[in-house]
């Protein structure tokens, strides 16, 4: 019993560090993330991704991957080529075509790091009232319920 609370308790830590640590640590170095909503940019990253974007890096290359504002919208296609005045032609991997108007840089908020697939199904989850509720009630119950058999751990030896 005591070695499958013990895997049980790891795993469980494991899993709630390793959440906190990618949602905290990429804004310290002004690395933010974002929830992939299309499939514009399959088989690359997928609707449910997590794209982490550095906001510092604002001028990409040709082959970067970019997110972009456009109107009330956040956009993450790649960039194809540069036109003569400096703006972005993009186009989402899966796409067939570029994008209909160039990406100007004051519309690039930066560039794409790294992504993590399917996890954004989770922060979409969590930012509901009832996701919430259960992640954090779940938590709590987690340390409760740990925190007893910790104090009923001289019974099992």
């Amino acid at each position: 019993m005591r070695k499958i609370y013990n895997v049980i308790d790891t795993i469980i830590t494991v899993c709630i560090i390793s959440i906190a640590l990618v949602m905290v640590v990429p804004l310290l170095f002004n690395i933010r993330s974002y929830v992939v909503m299309s499939s514009s940019m399959e088989p690359v990253f997928g609707p449910g991704s997590v794209c982490f974007i550095d906001r510092k890096d604002t001028q990409p290359q040709e082959g970067d991957i970019i997110a972009y504002s456009l109107s009330d919208e956040l956009i993450t296609h790649r960039v194809i080529d540069i036109d003569v005045n400096g703006n972005y032609i993009t186009k989402g991997d899966n796409n067939d075509v570029p994008d209909l108007a160039p990406v100007t840089p004051a519309q690039v908020v930066g560039k794409n790091v790294f992504w993590i697939p399917y996890f954004g199904y989770f922060i979409i989850w969590i930012q509901t009232t009832s996701g919430c509720v259960i992640f954090v009630t779940a938590i709590i119950a987690y340390i409760i319920i740990s925190r007893l058999v910790l104090s009923r751990k001289e019974y099992w030896n």
